[in-house]
């Protein structure tokens, strides 16, 4: 028997007119659509000029997804964790898989360089690096997604400062700290997301039959978010929603699953995790996903939207009630964090691979050890280990997995060929030899031919050595060239060892003239 499909729910609507009106008492709005008892979104209509601004942005969500795939790579910025520029295939399925799906262009519509201290750069990565922008290629972009993101900051703000008159009237007086307005009006890390769906036959991954098909159950973790309706399109050409049944859900407080709708014309907002925990649970945030149409209308469509995330600047201090809903195990005994150090912990807290599985990652490696004959490409100093894990306990979570397979055993070949290729060139007249970027399992190969081989020269370019050899049945050894020797092979090995770091580097020194001194 088929399950009958999640009712379909209209969002809470607020007119922008009253919304901009300081004094208006919208309480009751505000306690319907975010309250305990909400679905954690509302809408607001009529804004000024957001029609507009929204069609504009969405309909350069396709002409990024199809630049030039070198002119995308330039776009991408994997110091921010992809969170600055282009980003596709880079995030995971609730299955575990990459999510290739959608594409996503993000960026700050507020500041284009929140800060220039390197520290902080380096501390908090996905807020504080740069914007990127398609300047020769796209230029338009940077204008549009400034224009529509700067508004729904603005129209966020109204929503914040009436939250707060909510919030201070039921139950809970104020926030524990500043108010919801105050602390977005100050902050320097708000992000824009440009999202675009691609047509399914274009991915690479089926999802049918899961109200998830298209983005995973997640809560925004940030203060507010604002929403478009998405835009569906079909070669290059506006259409309605494909699909009645295709859209946003949401999982409501009492576990119910509700498909929830609103106009195109109307700007949505969601309230985030940390405006949940800081209000003591009067605003509530709301488990949501995104169904893909089905069906053979929906062949060949694309769904473009945009998400602006107003969060708490990364040195505000916020402070947490003893009783949370959320990640209480992050949170210290005394109660406070920075917004910072808070999105860090939960970042920690994701499962993470280590080796970049990527094939199109994996063939530029290919292609630039193969260039590089001189040269080794810096990887995982464990990747060998680790892709052979992976392959063998996790080879379902990985997309193409055979193909990425025989990429790394390529990478490996090559690299193998260039140690031999190096090590060749190893004469009595060698004064050194410097393999940058090498890898464990590379490492404990070359280990033992090079011991084997500094004891040869030893042993040829020594007499005593060689007087040794020919005593056969004797076992003393002079004791004048054991001291030279053994500090030469020791620091030899102690070179490996120091190797072990991210870049491996292995430097060894053959003076053969020095051990043949004293």
């Amino acid at each position: 028997m088929q399950s009958q499909p999640p009712p379909s729910v209209r969002t809470v609507a607020i007119p922008f007119a009253d919304l901009k009106e300081r004094g208006k008492d919208l309480s009751g709005k505000i306690e319907e659509g975010l309250g305990p008892n909400g679905l954690g979104i509302i809408s607001i209509s009529d804004v000024p000029d957001f029609p507009a601004l929204r069609r504009t942005l969405l309909r350069l969500a396709p002409r990024v997804a199809n630049l030039p795939e070198d002119v995308k790579e330039q776009l991408e910025d994997p110091d921010s964790r992809y969170n600055f520029g282009w980003s596709h295939g880079k995030e995971k399925l609730e299955s575990g898989k990459l999510d290739t799906f959608k594409g996503s262009y993000y960026a700050n519509p507020i500041l284009d360089v929140p800060t220039t201290d390197d520290a902080l750069l380096s501390r908090y990565p996905s807020y504080c690096r740069p914007n990127i922008w398609p300047a020769d290629h796209l230029p338009e972009l940077e204008i549009a997604f400034k224009a529509l993101g700067k508004l729904m900051l603005e129209v966020g703000l109204m929503l914040a400062r009436h939250c707060d008159l909510y919030v201070m009237q039921h139950g809970v007086g104020t926030f524990d700290g500043e108010s919801l307005e105050q602390t977005i009006s100050r902050s320097r890390c708000h992000k824009g997301r440009l999202l675009y769906y691609f047509p399914r036959q274009f991915s690479t991954q089926k999802e049918e039959g899961s109200v998830s098909s298209w983005c995973g159950w997640h809560t925004d973790h940030g203060s507010l978010t604002g929403l478009t309706c998405g835009l569906f399109m079909r070669n290059s050409e506006q259409i309605p929603c494909p699909d009645s049944a295709a859209g946003l859900y949401i999982r409501t407080r009492d576990n119910r699953v509700v498909k929830v709708t609103f106009g195109e014309d109307e700007l949505a907002y969601q309230i985030g995790e940390t405006t949940e925990i800081l209000s003591r649970g009067r605003l509530c945030a709301t488990p949501h996903c995104v169904q893909a149409p089905s069906g053979e209308n929906a062949s060949n469509v694309e769904r473009s939207t945009f998400a602006m995330f107003m969060q708490p600047d990364w040195n505000e201090t916020l402070k947490f009630p003893s009783e949370i809903p959320y990640h209480q195990e992050l949170i210290p005994p005394n109660g406070a964090l920075t917004f910072g150090e808070y999105s860090e912990r939960l970042y920690q807290t994701r499962p993470k691979c280590l080796l970049p599985l990527l094939p199109d990652r994996l063939t530029q490696v290919l292609d630039a050890e193969r260039e590089s004959p001189r040269e080794f490409q810096p990887l995982p100093f464990h990747y060998i280990e680790v892709s052979k894990l992976l392959f063998d306990h996790a080879r379902d979570d990985i997309s193409d997995a055979y193909l990425v397979r025989s990429l790394i055993e390529d990478i490996r070949d090559v690299r193998f060929h260039k140690v031999e290729s190096g090590l060749e060139t190893i004469s009595g007249r060698t004064h050194a030899v410097k393999l940058k970027n090498l890898s464990a399992m590379e490492v404990n190969i070359v280990r033992p031919f090079m011991v084997r081989t500094l004891q040869a020269f030893y042993k040829h370019d020594s007499p005593q050595m060689i007087q040794q050899a020919d005593n056969a049945g004797s076992r003393s050894t002079p004791v004048t060239d054991r001291g030279p020797r053994e500090k030469f092979i020791t620091n030899f090995l102690l070179s490996f060892t120091l190797a072990e770091r991210s870049e491996a580097q292995v430097t060894s020194m053959l003076v053969q003239r020095d051990l043949r001194r004293r």
